[in-house]
């Protein structure tokens, strides 16, 4: 359906804000996807030839506008240890501007964004927040090319709404940042396209306002093998260097994490898919300098995926997923990351949809403490037009440490436990 073909298209961008840093407390690594409140993608409908301004033969300027209303029951995360969350609700007004250009020898998509949000005040103090990103991407070379190119890039700045199943932080406020996330790739596709290489470079840098900045850079290597119309063989391994400003004793080791992973992905039938792959990851965080020794917060374990979707009828599709994962973060070195996730979209017309969303994940840090988070996300869309649409959401998550720890470095940013209700209200317009 329409919102599943808008979420996957982001998902092939894959950059990541803040999902890997618990900053942000999300269930899963993304990139940012300038969202409006409760789930309007930017340029949602640039793929729709009829709407947007045109430039040339194909290329189209689309013009977006979000106007939404929230209650959210903990605005700032704050943990209910220690004090009591205070409720608001909040306005937030999201012009956005994006640039399509087709092509099968050359693409290029732009888009950008500004979020303001505006806090009523209720039980607080009113205060409006800006917050907003740009981002390109850019292929030289069609999918069948012999040689291509691409490059992928987003800066963002929170506070931001996103729209990936089962974001937590998606108006985050509490730990506002700089972020960039990029990936510059060439592709070699020898004998027609059956197997392809991909060798690329990866950036990831956060400037948070009042916590310490961390950086990587990396290698990426992947190779699939495309040996049945439906079924892709494949092997990935990443090599990165993680660094991050040292202003606190021992806050953040030096990381050079990698990951090698052997999959298999496949539509089996008209109904049903299914992917899985499993590997080896180390995050490599040492004691002192790069490749001095072993700091005793290493880890190192197993990983891997598996996720399933099935269309159950024409308007109903389930999806089933677990993951296994490791990542360097600031403050808490690393952290071992177990997560399961379980999605139902409903859509009885073309213009009404329904969508659950469930996710449960526990994390082991380096440091020997360990938290576990639930997110749930029940929503309805409906379009109006092609270029008006409206939805009601809600959002829950809750969050509690296994062994609470006095330790203010970490808990009181972390690893609180609290929970975090959310009603969102929003029309979003489209051109």
């Amino acid at each position: 359906m329409f919102w599943h073909r808008v979420g996957q298209r982001w998902r092939s961008i894959a950059i990541r804000i803040t999902g890997e840093s618990i900053l942000a407390m999300k269930t899963t690594r993304i990139f940012v996807t300038t969202v409006v409140l409760g789930g309007w993608s930017v340029g949602a409908l640039a793929q729709t030839p009829t709407l947007g301004f045109p430039i040339g033969e194909k290329s189209r300027i689309h013009t977006n506008l979000d106007l939404g209303v929230a209650f959210d029951s903990n605005p700032g995360r704050l943990s209910s240890d220690v004090a009591q969350p205070r409720s608001d609700w909040r306005a937030l007004i999201r012009p956005g501007l994006s640039v399509n250009v087709p092509g099968s020898a050359f693409s290029m998509q732009l888009h950008s964004g500004l979020s303001i949000n505006q806090f009523f005040g209720v039980n607080s103090k009113s205060d409006t927040t800006f917050g907003g990103s740009v981002g390109l991407s850019l292929t030289a070379g069609s999918e069948r090319s012999a040689i291509a190119f691409s490059v992928k890039d987003n800066l963002v700045r929170t506070p931001v709404v996103l729209d990936e199943p089962g974001t937590v932080a998606s108006d985050e406020t509490r730990f506002r940042e700089w972020s960039n996330r990029g990936v510059a790739k060439v592709s070699l596709r020898p004998g027609g396209g059956a197997i392809e290489f991909n060798l690329g470079y990866t950036n990831e840098m956060s400037f948070y306002d009042n916590l310490p900045w961390s950086m990587s850079h990396g290698t990426v290597l992947e190779a699939r093998w495309r040996f049945l119309p439906k079924t892709v063989a494949f092997f990935t391994g990443n090599f990165s260097f993680f660094s991050s400003e040292q202003i606190l004793a021992n806050n953040t080791r030096r990381s050079s994490p990698l990951t090698l992973v052997v999959g298999l992905s496949s539509a089996l039938t008209a109904r049903f898919a299914a992917n899985a792959s499993v590997g080896y990851a180390d995050t490599l965080t040492w004691a002192d300098g790069y490749f001095s020794s072993l700091d005793g917060s290493n880890s190192r374990t197993v990983v891997g995926s598996a996720q399933v979707s099935y269309r159950v009828a024409d308007a109903i599709t389930m999806a089933l997923g677990y993951g296994r994962r490791v990542a360097p973060v600031i403050l808490l070195n690393n952290f071992i990351g177990d997560s399961a996730h379980l999605t139902a979209t409903f859509a009885p017309t073309m213009r009404l949809q329904f969508r659950l969303h469930g996710n449960y994940e526990h994390r082991g840090y380096g440091i020997g403490r360990n938290v576990h988070s639930f997110t749930g996300d029940a929503r309805v869309d409906y379009w109006f037009f092609d270029f008006l649409a409206g939805g009601l959401s809600y959002r829950v998550l809750a969050q509690a440490p296994s062994n609470p720890s006095n330790n203010s470095r970490t808990s009181g940013y972390f690893l609180e436990t609290f929970t975090r209700h959310q009603v969102f209200m929003n029309v979003g317009l489209r051109y």
